[in-house]
């Protein structure tokens, strides 16, 4: 990110043209932070130190802020002491822990109403596929004994077919009648 900041510059100097690097005046704080305390001048260490703490507060609440955690910010600036600094660090970490803890409570409450309302609707959907296929079944055995009756009228309309067992019954009958007939007549005429 630093060295998207860094520009080359040509300036003039009493030697002659020079390309100098110059850093863009607003990432010059994030500069200061990246620094090893250790290798600057003894002097300039405890004030490298508390600057260092003042970004990471400050860089700190941006991100608490950004994220909607709620904080609890002190007005004063960071102790020198290392004890109390760490104190203050573990209670930071301990209200970033409950702010986290909330909002999973939230999002998990949520995931719960959302999977029952999910469930709910999918039950809904299965009463209905079960309704519609039995309308289905219902709707295939009609079909069904249709395509039956049809082919037995077919059977039945066929002039090229072979009588039923019904048929040649009901031929048979009106045969016998028909020579019971005639000679019910023959006896008749003759006697």
């Amino acid at each position: 990110m630093l060295a998207e900041q860094l520009r080359f510059l040509r300036i003039d100097t009493p030697g002659g043209p020079q390309t100098v690097q110059a850093l863009h005046l607003e990432a010059v704080p994030m500069w200061l932070a990246t620094l090893d305390t250790a290798r600057v001048k003894e002097e300039v260490r405890p004030r490298l130190r508390t600057f260092k703490i003042w970004v990471r507060q400050k860089v700190w609440e941006a991100f608490a802020a950004e994220m909607g955690w709620s904080q609890a910010t002190s007005a004063a600036p960071a102790p020198a002491d290392p004890a109390l600094l760490s104190l203050e660090q573990v209670a930071e970490f301990g209200r970033a822990l409950t702010t986290l803890a909330e909002q999973q409570i939230s999002y998990q409450r949520e995931q719960t109403r959302t999977m029952i309302e999910v469930r709910g609707t999918l039950s809904d959907h299965e009463q209905r596929l079960a309704t519609q296929e039995g309308c289905l079944d219902k709707a295939a055995q009609v079909m069904g004994a249709t395509i039956r009756e049809v082919r037995e009228l077919k059977k039945r309309l066929d002039p090229g077919a072979t009588i039923t067992d019904e048929q040649a019954a009901g031929c048979r009958w009106v045969v016998l009648r028909s020579k019971l007939k005639g000679r019910f007549e023959d006896a008749t005429i003759g006697g």
